[in-house]
């Protein structure tokens, strides 16, 4: 089964909805880190990453990685589009 794609101007919003809605009730205060593109190792192309989360007393950084592994399982995030200068 092909995975669905999105885009990545998509992929914060995405990713910050599912935290909100898995955020632990104690956690005021955590986000989810921007996701951003840089080189990959030895494939010739680039892929998504994300900061490492600050600790948070109530487990928010668990949560926000099992929340990126999820996403980058379930979707093909595509590369971020260079501006068109027409």
């Amino acid at each position: 089964m092909a995975k669905q794609t999105i885009k990545a101007g998509d992929l914060n919003a995405l990713l910050a909805n599912e935290f909100a809605k898995a955020r632990p009730a104690g956690c005021g205060s955590c986000a989810i880190p921007k996701p951003f593109w840089g080189p990959s190792a030895g494939l010739g192309s680039g892929y998504w990453y994300m900061a490492t989360p600050a600790d948070c007393p109530h487990g928010c950084r668990k949560v926000i990685a099992e929340i990126w592994a999820r996403v980058t399982t379930d979707y093909e995030i595509a590369p971020p589009q260079k501006d068109v200068v027409a």
